[in-house]
């Protein structure tokens, strides 16, 4: 394959597709903690970073934000009701989303086992 190659997927039930330039990718690779292995059902997850403008989505119910950029989360937080995260590590990803949700008064749910980031998140906003 070509760098200049479109890759394209969706998810499982075929409604949500998107697509990217390979030579687009800023990193790619592989992780195998035992959530990413639940959640694809096989022995890894495979993760791909492209930059927000150069991947297409064709839902328009699907928001993009960036993690450390906490303008794009209130603008993400403001459009719905409740997050449901499932990509940390949230010690280091997960507290502007919270802080987002906060202002926004939108409810937050993840999947976490980083128990001292819960405590210092419960400590600083309960």
């Amino acid at each position: 394959m070509t760098e200049n190659h479109i890759e394209t997927g969706g998810c499982l039930c075929g409604k949500i597709k998107y697509e990217f330039n390979r030579k687009d990718v800023i990193s790619a690779g592989h992780c195998h903690c035992k959530d990413c292995q639940k959640i694809t059902g096989s022995g890894k997850a495979t993760i791909v970073f492209v930059h927000t403008k150069k991947l297409k989505i064709n839902d328009d119910r699907v928001f993009i934000a960036e993690s450390k950029n906490i303008e794009s989360l209130l603008k993400l937080t403001s459009k719905t009701k409740v997050i449901c995260t499932t990509v940390g590590p949230y010690a280091k990803l997960g507290t502007n989303l919270i802080e987002a949700c906060i202002s926004s008064g939108t409810y937050y749910c993840d999947i976490t086992g980083e128990t001292q980031w819960i405590r210092r998140i419960i400590d600083k906003y309960h």
